[in-house]
């Protein structure tokens, strides 16, 4: 039997390539800058296929139900692949063909036996990690459109606490800008980083580009982030990344990931002297401080308080001139939809293209007007000296998915086989 027709078409190849649905046509950069939480077309999703303990594959939720595929593709976008053939769609779900062109992930390679020191699962052996673009030639993307809405987290625009930066934006024809943090600043494992299609820039360079064509300004960005480095790094560096700069507009803090062995008042009071570092040098920067992603919760050894210091931030370090940009709860939230290996690019604690989208998203929701009622006490005083986190005020703790169901029910029932002679 023939495999059956897409019900769409997306092309695409390096960056600056153009994708067309329903003679809607966006740039590759627009496509990563619209909020996955927005809209009725879900562009370029990744998943991780990965098989489950009985050899099979289960069927793969994503964001939102299905309800008409657009494209599924290589990570790469470079090869296309066939409904009917390589996968199907049922109940909402993506179905993958056990014997169609669809790179799988086995049970084993996933969950090693042997690995990296401090990466050992909690249900025994090792996490499955690599760094460069193993996670990558593995994952596929997904564009499809859906009906349903989103209810998950939703950054919170905070323009009210940026009003330098927001009239700056409205007066000035350049931005001055400055990200610092550890690697996932840097860009690991952005494919524009690694050096592989589709050469997606790192979520900084994605902020800069929403920022130019949002606000039809020229961003100066100077990113002198470190992989592997926490908060204390951070504090001894300030004082010279600081000398560097003539002017700063803008500032995005990022660190938290390498930092799991800190309290959540111990990380939250060394954010406050990091912003505070910045603002005595220049008083009208306004700081975006972001609080990490997640770690994988299977690796026990590296996951430790990370998920705790965004609940610290909010309540402590939040303030005229400085907003937080909650990325832990914005990666939870996607959690209960997706699979931690759907979203990383080591599966440890690095995003994928897909994630570092939803961090420049973020960040760029965090300067839009509130949607929310203004807080009555905001006159920039900080309360760390009467106030301890609870850890459990904005959102809740939420199991991550893993990587794989443990079904047995295939997909082979429903999907059209290769073609018969």
């Amino acid at each position: 039997m023939t495999a059956l027709c897409l019900l769409g078409i997306a092309s695409a190849g390096a960056q600056g390539a153009t994708f067309t649905a329903q003679a809607e046509e966006l740039t590759f950069i627009e496509t990563a800058l619209l909020p996955v939480w927005e809209g009725n077309t879900a562009y370029n999703e990744t998943v991780l296929p990965v098989q489950n303990e009985y050899g099979g594959i289960d069927p793969i939720t994503l964001l939102y139900p299905i309800e008409e595929v657009v494209s599924v593709q290589n990570a790469e976008m470079t090869v296309t692949y066939q409904k009917g053939v390589d996968y199907a769609v049922s109940g909402g779900r993506l179905i993958i063909a056990d014997d169609g062109n669809i790179p799988i992930v086995s049970y084993t390679e996933f969950h090693p036996e042997a690995g990296q020191s401090g990466f050992e699962s909690k249900e025994g052996g090792y996490v499955c990690f690599s760094e460069g673009t193993w996670f990558h030639e593995r994952q596929i993307v997904v564009t499809y459109k859906h009906t349903a809405q989103y209810n998950g987290y939703l950054p919170s625009g905070k323009d009210y606490l940026l009003t330098n930066i927001k009239q700056k934006l409205s007066n000035q024809t350049s931005i001055d800008t400055l990200v610092f943090g550890d690697s996932i600043s840097v860009g690991a494992n952005s494919s524009g980083f690694t050096g592989i299609a589709p050469f997606l820039p790192t979520y900084p360079e994605l902020f800069k580009a929403g920022l130019e064509n949002q606000y039809g300004v020229t961003v100066n960005l100077t990113n002198p982030s470190v992989g592997g480095m926490g908060i204390d790094w951070g504090l001894q560096q300030i004082e010279g990344v600081l000398s560097q700069q003539t002017n700063l507009d803008l500032a995005v803090v990022a660190f938290g990931m390498n930092d799991g062995n800190l309290t959540s008042h111990a990380f939250a009071q060394k954010a406050n002297r990091l912003v505070s570092a910045i603002q005595e040098k220049f008083p009208t920067a306004d700081v975006l401080l972001v609080a990490t992603m997640l770690p994988n919760r299977d690796a026990e050894k590296f996951y430790l308080n990370q998920e705790n210091f965004a609940d610290a931030m909010l309540e402590n370090c939040e303030k005229q001139g400085v907003a937080v940009v909650n990325m832990t709860a914005m990666h939870t939230s996607l959690l209960t939809k997706k699979s931690y290996a759907d979203m990383t690019g080591n599966n440890v604690n690095h995003p994928n293209d897909y994630l570092a989208r939803v961090y420049a998203q973020s960040l760029l929701a965090t300067l839009r007007k509130t949607t929310e009622e203004i807080p009555e006490n905001n006159e920039g005083e900080n309360v760390f000296d009467t106030v301890e986190s609870n850890s459990n005020g904005c959102m809740a703790t939420v199991a991550i998915l893993p990587a794989c169901a443990m079904t047995a029910l295939g997909a082979a029932a429903i999907l059209k086989k290769k073609k018969e002679k």
